[in-house]
């Protein structure tokens, strides 16, 4: 009965590890994926352009492009038809 308490307490002791950790997880990924800091050169602030790549794509006959974020990670538009 001791030894089956003891492993519930375990369980339950690295159940609530977890789940500390998994909360906290997602807001530091957020903080490192988020807006980044303006360069510094020569003690002068400059702001950071976002580099962006076009992804294509044959969607039923129709050529589509979409933007993706490189400095974001993110999708910026949707699937949009090519004329």
């Amino acid at each position: 009965m001791k030894r089956v308490k003891r492993t519930i307490a375990n369980v339950l002791l690295c159940a609530s590890i977890i789940m500390t950790l998994a909360n906290m997880m997602p807001n530091a990924l957020a903080a490192t994926i988020g807006e980044l800091p303006p360069a510094q050169e020569n003690g002068t602030v400059s702001p950071r352009t976002e580099e962006t790549t076009w992804y294509f794509r044959v969607y039923y006959g129709k050529l589509q492009k979409r933007l993706w974020s490189n400095t974001r990670c993110i999708w910026l538009t949707d699937w949009i038809d090519c004329p």
